[in-house]
């Protein structure tokens, strides 16, 4: 059997997509990070990475 790369949306009050695990018994949602694309649009500041 293949081993092809699984992600879900999932909604709860917002949309969020997550990646899909499997710990031998259950089926685990496992959080993405995202950047933001409207940046300017919702006032996100850009960050310096810290080193």
């Amino acid at each position: 059997m293949e081993d092809l790369e699984t992600e879900v949306e999932y909604q709860s009050g917002n949309i969020g997509k997550y990646d899909l695990g499997f710990d031998g018994t259950n089926f685990l949602l496992l959080a993405k990070q995202t950047a933001c694309l409207a940046r300017k649009a919702f006032g996100v500041e850009e960050t310096s990475k810290k080193e």
